[in-house]
């Protein structure tokens, strides 16, 4: 992770207005560097600059399948963000 973002939903999950368990790592909004990648993946090599925009997101909803992640349906809160480091 070379930066993350700290955003309104996070202090919503802070605030216990989530269903995210106390003590999650918060930044959902991550910029970072590939240091390794699985042997299906074509698109992506060792040292790129990736960004994840809204980890969150289910990623199966109607809003997510037209690439609106930022309005997801069922925003999944219990993800990891990676303010702290490494991001599976």
């Amino acid at each position: 992770v070379v930066s993350t973002n700290i955003c309104g939903f996070d202090q919503h999950m802070v605030r216990g207005r989530t269903t995210a368990q106390t003590g999650l790592v918060l930044g959902h909004e991550i910029t970072g560097e590939v240091i390794e990648k699985g042997s299906d993946v074509e698109n992506l090599k060792i040292g790129d600059l990736v960004s994840v925009p809204f980890n969150v997101a289910c990623g199966r909803c109607r809003s997510c399948k037209e690439q609106h992640t930022g309005v997801c349906l069922t925003v999944n809160p219990a993800r990891a963000g990676g303010a702290y480091g490494y991001v599976d």
